[in-house]
């Protein structure tokens, strides 16, 4: 779907939420969402990924962390892990001999940007997967989950798959 600004939420996407809610969703919330469209009460909030040009900020002074950083959209699970990940990376950074604010921002930079990607690349994969090309979720078995999910997440490096546990057929 084509960008949309938070709050407007055209007719085709009505139609596409009414269309999923009916074939995806039991009774109960299929009929919130049924009678939410029909009191005009559907607002959305479109889910982005924003990257920054540049992790460095306060010309140069500072360093954007956590989501700050870099916005992602919530199915990549990466908040608080996240800006963790990036204080550990900057203590370990400041802590190198001879690091200087210009050796530890350039390689905060580069680090952060190559993750910010790799996150971007798994946050819009795992949504196209859940939205735009929902697998039959109610028909689902854990094993059927489990090869959906390691399927959409193969090569992420994102560290919540990593040594991912599957059920057996």
């Amino acid at each position: 779907y084509k960008a949309t600004r938070a709050g407007q939420i055209t007719p085709e996407q009505l139609g596409f939420l009414d269309k999923t809610a009916l074939s995806q969703m039991p009774a109960r919330f299929k009929d919130m969402v049924s009678i939410s469209i029909q009191e005009g009460g559907i607002s959305i909030h479109p889910i982005l990924d924003r990257i920054p040009k540049s992790f460095s900020t306060l010309d140069g002074l500072g360093l954007l962390l956590g989501d700050a950083g870099a916005v992602l959209r919530p199915h990549t699970a990466s908040g608080t892990t996240k800006a963790i990940m990036e204080a550990l990376l900057l203590q370990k950074l400041i802590q190198e001999p001879n690091a200087t604010w210009q050796s530890v921002s350039e390689a905060y930079q580069t680090d952060r940007d190559d993750d910010a990607k790799v996150k971007v690349a798994l946050g819009e994969r795992l949504g196209r997967a859940q939205v735009l090309e929902t697998p039959d979720w109610q028909n689902m078995e854990a094993a059927d989950f489990d090869e959906w999910l390691a399927a959409q997440v193969a090569g992420s490096g994102n560290y919540m798959y990593k040594g991912l546990k599957t059920h057996q057929k």
